[in-house]
């Protein structure tokens, strides 16, 4: 007679899985690129994610996407960067968002050897940031 599992029966029988997350671009992932936005403050970073990446028309970029990776860094004085990536057209997708953080006069930063690079020239180790996983 077969039995009917449970969904914690189920994951039970699992065992341990590990639910540690990797904070994005510390490990390069081929073709995808990572870059961190500071948040405006003002909206829901939903909100401003959207216009970012749709802020230059006719869009860049010619295939792929992008989306929110759950992940903000707060760096020492309190500034806030939520985590995005892209893939597909990678060079497309840079200058989308890197021409729609200029227009909405935002900073964008990237993963650099365990460090926060800031375009503004700032620069953080990740080991002095606050990293919250949403």
């Amino acid at each position: 007679m077969s039995r009917i599992q449970t969904t914690e029966e189920h994951f039970r029988e699992l065992g341990h899985l590990e639910t540690r997350r990797q904070v994005p671009g510390v490990v390069p992932v081929d073709h995808r690129e990572v870059r961190y936005v500071e948040e405006n403050g003002n909206d829901p970073f939903e909100a401003f994610f959207r216009r970012l990446v749709r802020h230059v028309n006719p869009p860049v970029m010619k295939d792929g996407g992008a989306l929110i990776e759950g992940c903000v860094l707060t760096v020492p004085g309190g500034r806030r960067f939520q985590a995005l990536s892209y893939r597909g057209d990678i060079e497309g997708w840079r200058q989308q968002v890197t021409q729609g953080a200029a227009a909405l006069n935002t900073t964008l930063g990237r993963m650099v050897d365990g460090n926060l690079v800031l375009d503004d020239g700032s620069s953080y180790k990740l080991a002095d940031c606050q990293v919250e996983f949403d």
